[in-house]
């Protein structure tokens, strides 16, 4: 298996990721003594009698919740947002930032892989690719916006592998 250096030239987005604060709940089911007079009374016997005194145990039923924290991930973002191949993501790459970057090419960007020896492009003028990467992602930025997920636009030379 082998891996390609790309360069990417233009705009993306730098997405904070939200978290969730998950509930987990743990159901504890215990088989437990009820003979007061037993040494084992009120102790899980994992039977359906007691091994001491042969008394029936009872079913005692408990339930544990806890809390995680989720940190909703880009793949689970595009999912919520309908569209999966809308953008790409680079993955965590700094304080939960992710960095999202165009899943198509456009003529306000440049994608350059390592197959290509020398060549001379034009870079692409940062405001007019930004005015349109905001045209073309309206609806994507304004799905962030109005779940108040923090993001920032950059125009940036990324290098990554793939």
């Amino acid at each position: 298996m082998s891996s390609h250096l790309h360069t990417y030239i233009g705009p993306f987005l730098k997405v904070k990721l939200p978290e969730e604060n998950k509930p987990i709940t743990k159901t504890n089911k215990l088989s437990i003594c009820v003979n007061a007079e037993c040494k084992n009374y009120k102790k899980d016997r994992n039977a359906k009698f007691c091994s001491s005194c042969g008394c029936l145990t009872e079913e005692n039923i408990t339930t544990d919740t806890t809390h995680s924290i989720h940190v909703i991930s880009a793949y689970e973002l595009l999912e919520e947002f309908g569209d999966l191949n809308l953008l790409w993501s680079l993955g965590d790459t700094e304080d939960k930032f992710e960095w999202m970057l165009p899943n198509s090419q456009s003529i306000h960007s440049l994608r350059i892989d390592n197959s290509v020896d020398e060549m001379e492009m034009k870079i692409p003028d940062e405001n007019i690719a930004i005015l349109n990467f905001n045209r073309i992602y309206a609806n994507f930025i304004k799905f962030l916006t109005d779940k108040k997920i923090e993001f920032e636009i950059h125009f940036s030379v990324i290098n990554y592998w793939n």
